[in-house]
């Protein structure tokens, strides 16, 4: 049997004898062989009841799983019209005559729109050997007879090389036999093939296409993987993982916004009112504060008669608590999400702190856990949150900002890739503060970070938090952190 590159391209699917646990949940999203044919019997049902002369190129899903269409089946798909009978080649075998329960390689149409783009493809000997040797290999594991004869016909066919498109199909069908390097460079222009292959092969030796596309940073075909994965939490956090090894921080900015751009999503705090109002974190108690901000009794009674400003205050009754402790402090509330008298403040702004005008000089305390900078959603905003926040205090005051690096926390997949970047900006600012040491006085601390349903690892951390005090000249301070602004 003689292959045709110009009608067919071939297309090989092995079930695994043995799948580990993870290769079982990636195939989850795989139809069963009986869905497959149920699906395929549908559309043939609606291309008829439309009058459609046309059947589309079907996917060999049932065939993969080796199932095998009977005559019956392929006679009824004659009816739907003149191109139907371009579908029995779909599902024809040619390593056998019979059908095997584990791999089996059909034909199917090739779309040349899809395809009109790609890249000559020139496979080395070395290449070619180990593909057809992987194949072989294969077929002696699942007990099935090898066709000596057409297996010397795929390798031939293969060392000819001339129809690039065909053999690009060949190989983004069978991943199994082919290094992540030659895959990713045909995921380049075919972008579905890279979410193909990490999809159906979760193995640690296919999962390297990530780190390769990573390393070209080819940032679309990246977002089409993560896109898919976003919805499971775990695939997607440990695929950015691996992607945070390699790309720098402006790369990642620009897979975020690639990742942005794709969704239509414009991730906003405020878009996540109701999902951040059922947090707990909302309404932090003052001991909570006091904790995690390394506030003494003694700093806390210096309040007295000053003004205090919450940063993503939510629903925290501080102004109570003070009030309780005799302290008459003036509490403003900066929050999308807060509303009116329900944030126990005296003023509240329920805005975002980037987007609110706020009268320089005038707090004593700033207070900001969890909030800023954890979700800002670039650098730039983090270079902005310090340098605003700081222009804020009166003489002598003092920011208090928990955590100050190791963010993961995210509204969205987007802004999820955005973390490693945020995190170095916070930290490379914060060190140049400290490079300052006659404007500014830093103390540096860790606490216990407690699992909440904001931070989806669940497990019990250190996370480091701040406390920066003024010192020096106002005008000096003020020319200092402009430049940052």
């Amino acid at each position: 049997m003689m292959y045709n590159p110009d009608e067919v391209k071939i297309k090989t699917e092995q079930v695994e004898m043995k799948e580990s646990q993870e290769e079982q949940e990636a195939q989850t999203a795989f139809e069963s062989p009986e869905t497959a044919m149920a699906e395929a019997e549908k559309a043939v049902e609606n291309f008829k009841q439309q009058g459609q002369k046309e059947l589309a190129p079907l996917e060999a899903r049932a065939a993969a799983e080796g199932l095998v269409i009977e005559e019956a089946d392929k006679t009824a798909l004659e009816g739907v019209g003149q191109d139907a009978e371009q579908a029995k080649k779909y599902f024809v075998n040619v390593v056998g005559g019979e059908a095997h329960t584990c791999i089996n390689i059909v034909n199917v149409k090739v779309d040349s729109a899809e395809n009109g783009n790609r890249d000559q493809i020139t496979l080395s000997e070395e290449e070619i050997e180990e593909a057809v040797a992987g194949f072989i290999e294969d077929l002696n594991k699942c007990g099935q007879q090898v066709d000596q004869e057409k297996v010397n016909g795929l390798k031939d066919w293969l060392k000819k090389g001339e129809d690039s498109e065909a053999i690009e199909d060949f190989i983004s069908s069978n991943p199994q036999y082919f290094r992540a390097d030659r895959l990713a460079q045909i995921a380049v222009s075919n972008p579905e093939i890279a979410l193909r292959y990490v999809k159906s092969k979760p193995d640690k030796d296919y999962q390297d296409i990530i780190g390769v596309l990573a390393e070209r940073k080819e940032i679309a075909q990246l977002a089409i993987v993560l896109g898919q994965y976003k919805q499971n939490e775990a695939r997607f956090e440990n695929t950015v993982k691996r992607i945070e090894a390699i790309l720098s921080g402006s790369d990642l900015m620009k897979l975020s916004n690639t990742m942005k751009a794709d969704e239509g999503l414009e991730e906003r705090i405020v878009d996540h009112e109701d999902a951040m109002k059922k947090e707990k974190h909302t309404t932090r108690p003052l001991e909570e504060y006091k904790k995690n901000l390394r506030i003494s009794q003694q700093s806390l009674e210096q309040l007295n008669n000053e003004q205090l400003l919450l940063i993503g205050g939510g629903f925290s009754p501080i102004k109570k608590a003070l009030s309780e402790k005799e302290i008459e402090c003036t509490v403003t509330n900066i929050d999308p999400i807060a509303k009116g008298d329900s944030s126990g403040a005296d003023i509240t702004i329920a805005k975002d702190f980037f987007e609110t005008s706020v009268e320089e000089g005038k707090y004593k305390e700033i207070w900001a856990l969890h909030s800023l900078p954890t979700y800002a959603f670039n650098p730039e905003q983090v270079r902005d949150f310090y340098s605003k926040s700081l222009l804020t205090l009166r003489e002598n005051g003092i920011l208090r900002v928990t955590p100050v690096d190791k963010f993961g926390d995210s509204f969205g997949p987007s802004m999820r890739l955005s973390r490693k970047p945020v995190n170095e900006a916070s930290v490379e600012f914060i060190n140049r503060l400290g490079q300052r040491p006659d404007l500014f006085e830093l103390a540096h601390f860790s606490v216990e970070k407690q699992k909440n349903k904001m931070s989806p690892g669940g497990k019990k951390s250190e996370m480091t938090g701040v406390t920066i005090k003024i010192i020096g000249d106002k005008n000096q301070v003020e020319e200092f952190l402009k430049d940052y602004q």
